[in-house]
């Protein structure tokens, strides 16, 4: 049993781009690059604002900031080509104790939810490719729930896929938007910063930051409390 600030940890939930794989940096170099094909210069802040969103409100994003002309997808249609390509020829790379934390995950019986922004497809395809698409109870996707990130519906949509009350749920972020929603939704909201650190809007909703998903690890297993007949040894 693990309890986390007077809560019975029974369910994690993990964003995908950023948290689980380093593909954040990846999408944030080959937006400009495939913007300036369609004659746009695109900033790096208007494109770490959109990290976290779904499809349409990245729309309403990058409009926002360039006007409602703004040919937003068939942009990122040529962005996720170019970010594809490159992901094909260098491979996916596995953040940093993801698999070591979701082994021990697995040894406690708690249950795990992916829910990402990004498409099914693409989901799909990233945790084929990193050989974990049996190694999740639920993965729900941005193109499966009414408001995405920042409004808490994705991850309380995979709480209830998993059976398990959000309140007993942590979510791992790298995002601000995705921190947002998990601090709207009333789980614990455990942020791993990516292309970003943390504000101080930020700071203030999260319960938890970590370098790396090890150093999650050794903190949500310094809150194990043994079982009768069960050894459990700590490094």
């Amino acid at each position: 049993m693990i309890i986390i600030d007077g809560r019975q940890l029974r369910g994690v939930i993990f964003d995908m781009d950023g948290l689980m794989f380093d593909t954040e940096s990846v999408y944030t170099i080959t937006w400009p690059i495939a913007a300036k094909r369609f004659g746009y210069e695109v900033t790096r802040d208007v494109v770490e604002g959109a990290i976290g969103l779904n499809a349409e409100d990245g729309r309403r994003h990058f409009e926002a900031a360039y006007g409602e002309d703004f040919p937003f997808y068939d942009i990122r249609k040529e962005r996720l080509k170019i970010a594809m390509d490159y992901i094909y020829e260098n491979g996916l790379k596995v953040k940093k104790g993801l698999y070591n934390l979701l082994g021990f995950l697995k040894s406690e019986h708690i249950k795990t939810a992916v829910a990402t922004s990004s498409e099914r497809w693409r989901a799909d395809k990233y945790l084929s490719m990193s050989r974990l698409e049996d190694s999740f109870e639920a993965v729900v996707c941005g193109d499966e729930v009414k408001n995405g990130k920042p409004m808490p519906d994705i991850f309380l949509t995979a709480a209830q896929r998993i059976s398990v009350n959000i309140r007993e749920c942590a979510v791992f972020e790298d995002s601000f938007n995705g921190i947002r929603a998990a601090h709207a939704s009333g789980a614990l909201a455990y942020m791993v910063p990516d292309c970003k650190q943390p504000d101080e809007e930020i700071s203030g909703m999260l319960d938890q930051k970590f370098d790396d998903l090890d150093q999650a690890e050794k903190y949500i297993r310094s809150h194990l409390i043994p079982q009768p007949g069960k050894t459990e040894l700590l490094d």
